[in-house]
């Protein structure tokens, strides 16, 4: 006859792998903005990579507490970026989040502007300002309004008008790396000599 059998088996649960993907509080393009990911209570991450959503992932390798991750978005609009974790058993979890980039703050301005300057032949000197002294600028394209145009890699260049009037300069200012520009309108009035 067969004899019952009696005992005790214990089974462990092991918990979900859980993260967070916290988004940076603003994002400009050019400039860095810091997302941060955390894991979840007793998870032991052996790996998260993101995809940041503009065509370019980083892998942070293992993290046991938050870790902060700058990353510098080289497309304005709004972007998905995606974590994904892998625990110490192969598991997975992921999770996205989104990020509105916005266009990178600039300003512009002509110098001397009075009641009487520019005049023409006088040399002017056109500057822009970003507001994110963090942003990366690789290049301006102006257009001074009188048919001339430039490449400037610094953010101040000159320009000499031949003729009187209205000019409507144009200056685009791309980020490093990036195709989306901003553009600054400045309006100069050269007067006769």
């Amino acid at each position: 006859s067969a004899a019952a059998l009696n005992g005790t088996v214990l089974v462990t649960l092991k918990p979900a792998t859980t993260v967070s993907l916290t988004p940076p509080a603003s994002a400009q393009l050019g400039g860095p903005a810091t997302l941060t990911v955390t894991p979840g209570t007793n998870t032991v991450i052996a790996d998260v990579s993101l995809d940041f959503g503009d065509g370019t992932s980083f892998s942070l390798g293992r993290i046991t507490s938050a870790t902060p991750v700058s990353h510098i978005f080289r497309q304005k609009g709004e972007m998905t970026v995606t974590a994904r974790a892998t625990d110490s058993e192969g598991a997975t979890t992921t999770v996205s989040t989104r990020v509105t980039v916005t266009p990178l703050a600039v300003s512009g301005s002509a110098s001397p502007v009075t009641a009487t300057a520019p005049k023409v032949d006088d040399p002017v000197t056109f500057t822009i300002v970003v507001t994110n002294p963090f942003a990366s600028i690789d290049r301006v394209v102006w257009d001074f309004g009188d048919g001339g145009t430039q490449t400037s890699e610094g953010l101040q260049i000159g320009h000499v008008y031949v003729s009187t009037g209205i000019k409507v300069v144009s200056a685009k200012v791309y980020p490093f790396q990036s195709a989306d520009a901003t553009t600054v309108i400045i309006v100069v009035d050269v007067k006769p000599l």
